[in-house]
């Protein structure tokens, strides 16, 4: 049979009926043809698994088993970004709120960013928030989406049913993007067990020390015991309560397999919201980013000045001296 060589211009996709991928060159007449499905095609046909130069068959019957589509320079770029970039990225809190939306975003995929934070510090602003096809399109951009849930004027499940309507809206936006995690405030929560309930993968993250609830590891050991719920670690928040970095320690350990978030920003004088480059603290920012490896990590620290420039040098900055080997 004639066999012609994977190049970036074919489409690979994932087949129902045997679990392979194909490949078709990208023609909009041409048949998605599968070589590998034994079930719709005989045992004709197949994929050159062994040979050195990856050749797939282009010449068997159309297979009608198949799910998204992506071009192969597609996924080569996406490999390669994440190789050399890491899994890092910033909130939309980062850039002041005059920034326009689509303004914020671009300058974070300028910067090669990998993870999107979206934050809703009120529900006011989550409820407003109305992606159009244009904005799905730029989010999709980033390998992880998280949302962060609002946290000022509420509680979460007590029974008023104030809150409904913000978690319908989150549920909502985790199937469009889709989300990788959607993270709360410990203290905004009248009621764990709701947390369970809802569609959504839920992040708790760590409190500051002036809250009434979820700053310290007894908190957190706590939920971790009684609900099924993950994690979202914040450093900074940690350092706060207590520069020493015992309590980050402790915190780790309580949280354990079910970190599934960092957040990272640092102290310069009395401001706890500055890029991690800018902190007096980084060195043990960083140090705790290093303990926790294979872990999306949203960047929080205002960004200032020539922003673009900031957010370049503060993405590299972590991306280097948060690395497990340094």
């Amino acid at each position: 049979m004639a066999m012609q060589t994977l190049i970036p211009d074919h489409i690979l996709e994932k087949c129902l009926n045997c679990e392979f991928l194909r490949c078709v060159k990208n023609d909009p007449n041409s048949q998605f043809k599968c070589s590998l499905c034994r079930s719709k095609l005989g045992m004709g046909g197949g994929l050159g698994l062994l040979s050195p130069s990856h050749q797939i068959d282009l010449t068997v019957r159309q297979c009608e088993g198949r799910e998204g589509l992506v071009n192969l320079a597609t996924i080569t770029e996406k490999i390669e970004a994440d190789y050399i970039r890491g899994l890092i990225g910033f909130s939309t809190v980062c850039l002041p709120e005059r920034v326009k939306f689509d303004d914020k975003l671009n300058v974070y995929w300028r910067v090669q960013a990998t993870v999107l934070e979206l934050c809703f510090p009120t529900p006011a602003k989550l409820l407003a928030f109305a992606p159009t096809k244009e904005k799905i399109v730029l989010i999709k951009k980033f390998g992880i989406v998280i949302i962060h849930a609002p946290w000022q004027g509420l509680s979460y499940f007590d029974n008023t049913g104030n809150t409904d309507q913000l978690i319908i809206k989150l549920v909502q936006l985790a199937k469009i993007f889709p989300v990788s995690g959607v993270i709360f405030h410990p203290d905004t929560i009248a009621n764990f067990n709701g947390l369970e309930v809802i569609p959504l993968p839920v992040l708790i993250e760590n409190a500051s020390g002036d809250k009434k609830f979820g700053s310290t590891v007894e908190d957190i050991a706590r939920i971790k015991r009684d609900y099924g719920v993950n994690f979202a670690f914040n450093i900074q928040q940690a350092w706060k309560s207590d520069p020493t970095m015992k309590l980050a320690d402790e915190m780790i350990l309580a949280m354990a397999d079910r970190i599934r978030c960092l957040r990272a920003s640092g102290q310069s004088g009395n401001d706890g919201q500055v890029p991690v480059h800018l902190a007096d603290n980084y060195q043990e920012i960083c140090q705790k980013l290093r303990m926790i490896p294979n872990v999306p990590v949203v960047l929080e620290g205002r960004l200032s000045g020539k922003v673009l420039t900031m957010a370049k040098n503060e993405l590299s900055f972590v991306a280097k001296n948060g690395h497990p080997l340094n």
